[in-house]
């Protein structure tokens, strides 16, 4: 004959139910949080060891400078450029970056890296910067953006370069 449970029963399998799946959502982010751990790990060990990381940072920055993407680009950033063109010398896979930064996805053009955006439409061309004062109108160099205007003290930001007026 089946046994009737009592609601305290019913609860404490409920209880139980949740408890076990508390454990493997845990469990499951604990993996993914070591997965992205070891890939971080694996992509600095990559650069540093990499015989030509230096040359490749190196062009990174002169292609985000001449772009005025230089102060825009984290030290993350310019690590995976520099590993993205190490897949592409050493593999004969298809390499594609896949980034919603606009800056990213800029140096890529400059440097012939395949990109895609995930979620949003991507850039339609190369774009110059120029790091300005908003108040002075005074142009600075891209290594300034994250400066203040030396004139009036307002924090600098950057707009993309009018060509002949436009």
């Amino acid at each position: 004959m089946p046994k009737i449970k009592t609601e305290s029963e019913e609860i404490s399998e409920a209880d139980k139910k949740q408890e076990e799946e508390i454990e493997k959502m845990i469990e499951s982010s604990r993996k993914a949080g070591e997965i992205a751990k070891i890939t971080k790990d694996f992509i600095r060990q990559k650069i540093k060891t990499g015989a030509k990381a230096i040359e490749i940072i190196q062009e990174i920055e002169k292609k985000s400078m001449a772009t005025g993407d230089i102060d825009a680009l984290s030290k993350e950033d310019k690590e995976l450029l520099a590993l993205t063109l190490e897949f592409l010398e050493e593999s004969d896979q298809n390499v594609k970056l896949f980034t919603n930064d606009y800056s990213m996805e800029n140096v890529c053009s400059k440097l012939k890296i395949p990109f895609s955006p995930l979620y949003k439409e991507g850039i339609k061309s190369i774009i110059i910067w120029e790091v300005y004062c908003p108040f002075c109108k005074i142009i600075y160099n891209p290594e300034d953006l994250s400066k203040n205007c030396e004139k009036c003290g307002l924090l600098l930001k950057r707009r993309p370069k009018r060509i002949n007026g436009k």
